[in-house]
């Protein structure tokens, strides 16, 4: 449990820009205030078989064109290149969990924010695309996030967005998603699959994710739009003590 505190606590980012709370009518600050209750690693067969065959998927297509896909890694001094900062957190907190992940097709652990009440569903289906809002600002896709504190943003309690409760249990889900070539933007997307890659193997072939990054945004996202790209692996329920 210490060190799953430790990840949702350093993975917060500091808002210089703004005070306590960060934004109205929004979670986001709150989580500088949560304990984790509980951690507990999410087993599924079927749906890792699933996520396995996809990835092994990407990166054979990632073998089969000249194209080189440029890879996520901490050296990169330009923020959209750089490694999640939960994948940095992950390595110094529990070195040895990051190699498990194919870095060739930009595997990362990444935090994901919801209703409890879709609990059940995540643990025993999957994160559902087809049930993505076309309102979404880079597409109707499956949204990630490297700071626990923009995901926890999406954290309510039966709709409570935005007002959580100090009695209540909210609940992130620390997921691996294959990230595959990347679409890298600076503005709004509209589209229910990644945008055309002319360097697809195959005419029609798209990017595997978006990572948007805009001039009034401090966080970045991490968009993909196939279920097949995302395993739920690590399921944190915390406690806010105070708003």
């Amino acid at each position: 449990k210490g060190v799953c505190q430790t990840l949702l606590s350093e993975t917060c980012m500091v808002h210089a820009s703004h005070t306590f709370p960060c934004k109205p009518a929004m979670n986001c600050c709150s989580i500088k205030t949560a304990t984790v209750i509980s951690c507990h690693r999410i087993q599924d067969d079927r749906r890792w078989s699933e996520y396995a065959v996809k990835r092994d998927n990407i990166a054979r297509e990632h073998r089969a064109r000249s194209h080189v896909v440029a890879t996520l890694n901490p050296s990169h001094s330009h923020r959209q290149l750089r490694l999640p900062l939960t994948m940095t957190k992950l390595e110094e907190l529990k070195k040895g969990l990051t190699s498990t992940l194919r870095m060739d097709v930009n595997e990362m652990y990444l935090w994901h924010g919801y209703d409890v009440q879709h609990e059940a569903a995540i643990i025993g289906s999957n994160l559902d695309v087809r049930l993505a809002s076309d309102g979404g600002l880079y597409g109707a896709g499956l949204y990630f996030a490297e700071n626990s504190c923009k995901s926890n943003q999406y954290c309510q309690h039966h709709g409570d967005r935005g007002h959580q409760d100090s009695s209540k249990t909210y609940a992130l889900v620390l997921c691996r998603v294959v990230l595959g070539d990347i679409y890298h933007t600076s503005t709004s997307y509209t589209g229910r699959r990644a945008p055309g890659n002319a360097a697809h193997s195959r005419g029609g072939g798209t990017f595997d994710s978006i990572v948007a990054f805009r001039g009034g945004q401090v966080h970045r996202e991490f968009i993909v739009f196939d279920n097949a790209q995302v395993y739920p692996e690590f399921l944190f329920t915390s406690g806010i003590l105070s708003i």
